[in-house]
């Protein structure tokens, strides 16, 4: 009989039990931070800031720059326009149409009108729904009228066209600053009606869309449209400073509480 018969070799001792409050949270910079502490804390408030939209305050300065660019151009476009006139009345006593006129100054004043007035409907739309996406995250009780998609569809489904993107500022302007829009609505949008108005009109008188249509005697007030929707114009964007600049202010004020 050996040794190891009548005694053998004891189990191997069980490796210790990981501590409590290391076992389930290895490789996470927070695990070792008693609970309670300011450390732990401020650690949870940088997630929970990072899931919440910030204010688009860099949009509203875009927004309110575009809508004072494009009241200068439309007095240059009324400008080019009534240096084109003689071009235009030649055309009209030969029954010409738009395409088939000599190039003009107001040609080459509104190449960029389609592009440009593309890029102020993305960065002014990208605005609206961002607001309303950061006065969704407040947790008010504001019940919205349109859904979100509307910030961006409402201006261009035609009729809805003329009054939706009026209620998506307006939803945004009550979440936010928890109020009534006021008398300010009135100049905003009555002003930009208007100014629609005026710029189809003025694209009818140039021979429509495609310029094909023959060109007629109103031809020859085109530039005198543009300067008027210019007056039209600048009253819609002063009006629109104001609600962009007050709900900027309203978003920066909760940002910070």
């Amino acid at each position: 009989m050996t040794y190891e018969q009548f005694f053998p070799p004891a189990a191997p001792t069980p490796p210790d039990a990981p501590e409590p409050w290391r076992s389930s949270t290895s490789g996470n910079p927070l695990s070792e931070v008693p609970l309670g502490s300011s450390a732990g804390m401020q650690g949870r408030s940088t997630v929970h800031d990072a899931a919440v939209p910030r204010p688009p305050t860099g949009l509203a300065v875009a927004v309110i720059v575009l809508g004072w660019i494009w009241v200068a151009w439309l007095v240059v476009l009324g400008f080019a326009a009534d240096a084109s006139e003689d071009t235009w009345r030649e055309a009209v006593e030969r029954g010409l149409s738009y395409d088939d006129t000599d190039p003009t100054v107001f040609d080459l004043a509104y190449l960029p009108v389609r592009g440009y007035l593309l890029a102020v409907l993305v960065v002014g739309s990208l605005w609206l729904h961002q607001s309303r996406r950061f006065a969704e995250s407040q947790g008010g009780d504001y019940r919205f009228r349109l859904a979100i998609a509307w910030t961006w569809l409402g201006w261009v489904v035609p009729l809805l066209m003329l009054w939706f993107p009026a209620l998506a500022v307006t939803d945004v302007w009550r979440a936010t600053l928890r109020r009534r829009l006021g008398w300010i609505l009135l100049p905003w949008w009555g002003c930009w009606l208007v100014l629609l108005w005026l710029s189809w009109t003025a694209e009818g008188w140039r021979g429509g869309v495609l310029g094909g249509d023959v060109l007629q005697d109103q031809v020859l007030v085109v530039g005198e449209s543009y300067i008027f929707g210019a007056v039209f114009a600048a009253f819609a964007c002063w009006a629109w400073t104001v609600i962009v600049v007050r709900i900027r202010r309203a978003q920066l004020a909760l940002a910070s509480a």
